[in-house]
């Protein structure tokens, strides 16, 4: 329960009902003691309050910085940082590894020009040009992939690539710069009418053959060779 100031007989002004869910800790105060804890924490409330901790509703114009904090019991909660003085952004409490990294969107007057690039490696998709977390999928050897952007890091070295291989979704994701390698070649943009849709990819140049996948309207794609379809005759 989060109260009006560090005492179990406080006003209480909501509660904070699921577990792991974060909180701003702007204080540490003693008060009565909760679960052998006499220590408070005064946090950022998820309500806008007034002065009296009632919320404003949805009439207020802003929000009110200067009322809208409460008290939880510390034995409830657990803080995973502790802040320092001075700080003005998020990445000084967690140094981000690629926070001095340049990112380089490939492109020609503001015209998409992604390169073609294929897996050197098995080599783990992530989140973020950084590499710091993994998706747990994986991208296997000697496939080809779209190449739309890249990390720099200070010394100018590619440390990442964000690229798309399962077309039937275009999901793009970030893999080692290490594992690919760029080989240029041509690629095409999908284009599906009516526009949004997705056409089938094949097993082979033959449409009656098994549908393996599909591409997307809009989706860029490695063009590895051309074969013409073998057509049935009418008669």
């Amino acid at each position: 329960m989060a109260r009006a100031s560090a005492s179990n007989s406080s006003k209480a002004v909501y509660n904070i009902k699921n577990m792991e869910t974060p909180v701003i800790v702007v204080a540490e105060v003693t008060g009565d003691y909760v679960a052998g804890s006499n220590v408070w924490y005064k946090i950022v409330s998820d309500k806008n309050l007034n002065s009296n901790k009632d919320s404003y509703g949805s009439y207020a114009s802003k929000f009110d910085w200067e009322n809208s904090y409460v008290y939880v019991p510390s034995a409830y909660f657990k803080k995973i940082n502790t802040a320092k003085s001075g700080l003005k952004d998020v990445s000084d409490v967690y140094p981000y590894q690629g926070r001095d990294y340049q990112y380089s969107y490939y492109n020609d007057s503001n015209t998409l020009t992604p390169k073609v690039g294929l897996t050197t490696n098995d080599t783990m998709y992530y989140y973020d040009g950084g590499l710091l977390e993994e998706t747990g999928k994986k991208l296997l050897k000697n496939k080809y992939v779209m190449v739309y952007d890249r990390a720099v890091d200070t010394n100018n070295k590619v440390v990442s690539y964000l690229v798309s291989s399962d077309y039937k979704h275009d999901q793009k994701e970030w893999v080692s710069a290490a594992n690919i390698k760029l080989v240029g070649g041509t690629y095409g943009k999908q284009t599906v009418i009516p526009v949004g849709y997705s056409s089938n990819v094949f097993v082979s140049a033959n449409e009656k053959s098994t549908i393996v996948s599909g591409i997307y309207d809009g989706t860029y794609l490695p063009v590895l060779g051309e074969k013409l379809e073998m057509m049935e005759k009418l008669i």
